[in-house]
């Protein structure tokens, strides 16, 4: 499995005095970081954007967005975001609201997103 080099966090929604740009080193103090901005993310109804860029030792970079919320909520993490996203994507993980012909279907639309997410799930430390 090729490691994790850096993760970016970037909050876009929140207190201004938290929002911006973080380094972490790996899923734990990207964890730990999403952890502190959590305590001022909303507890009812809606959440906080937070973009992510995750850099791997080949140079390979993973981008998306967390939705962040209270942690009280839900405890951040996003290597469990990262893996539900990518096992989704791969066909391995049926989310418990979708039928399994609604999945099937999503899944018969993918072109070769399928395949992607189950090779970048082999050869990319998304702490599994």
């Amino acid at each position: 499995m090729i490691k994790v080099k850096r993760i970016t966090l970037d909050r876009a929604e929140g207190p201004i005095d938290r929002c911006g740009k973080a380094f972490a080193r790996d899923y734990s103090e990207a964890n730990a970081m999403l952890h502190s901005w959590a305590s001022t993310a909303p507890k009812e109804g809606g959440y906080d954007k937070c973009d992510f860029e995750i850099e791997f030792e080949d140079g390979q970079l993973y981008q998306g967005r967390y939705d962040l919320v209270h942690w009280s909520v839900k405890s951040p993490s996003l290597q469990r975001h990262v893996q539900d996203f990518l096992t989704f994507l791969a066909g391995t993980r049926r989310p418990l609201h979708m039928k399994q012909e609604d999945y099937d279907r999503y899944l018969s639309t993918l072109g070769t997103e399928k395949e992607s997410a189950a090779e970048f799930l082999k050869t990319y430390d998304v702490g599994q």
